[in-house]
Parts: structure tokens; sequence; C-alpha cells
């Protein structure tokens, strides 16, 4: 489960996390920046466009979404590029 704050909205949204994928390479793994993140509550803060913000606001329980972000790790931010809502 991760814990997730949007801009300008102090709400927490919580998610199921079903899949991480790092795409920097070796340098970091998933299981890393899980680790580095489970201390903290919320464990990411995404900063995104308000059309990509209100995706994610309005995603249901069932709907998965595939996060695209480049990752923060002084701060722990999301800077997400787009979101993809998927119903597999």
């Amino acid at each position: 489960m991760l814990t997730i704050t949007l801009p300008g909205d102090e709400k927490r949204y919580t998610f199921l996390l079903t899949d991480l994928q790092v795409m920097a390479g070796p340098l970091r793994t998933p299981e890393s920046i899980l680790s580095e993140v489970k201390p903290y509550s919320p464990n990411f803060r995404l900063y995104a466009s308000q059309e990509v913000t209100k995706q994610i606001a309005s995603a249901t329980p069932i709907e998965r979404l595939v996060i695209l972000a480049e990752y923060s790790s002084a701060d722990r931010v999301l800077l997400v590029q787009s979101v993809e809502k998927n119903q597999n």
C-alpha cells in the first residue's frame, strides 16, 4: 500500500502497488525505493498538471493506474509525466 498527496490537496490517497519499474538502470531498484519511502506518510508527494491530478483523484478503487514519473529521493517527489487508466 502506498499513500500519496496531490498538489494543493491535503487529502491522502492510498493505492495498492502491484508493480514498480525503474528505468534508471541498476543504480536504483524498486525495492530500494520502496524501502526508502516506507517509513514516511505520505510515501510520495506528486507534482503534476491539473489534468493529471484530476485523473488520479477521480480514480475508482478498481481502476489500475499506470503512472510515469521521475522520482526525487531528496524529497520523495514523483514528477508525473502521464497517467493511464487501465481496467485490467
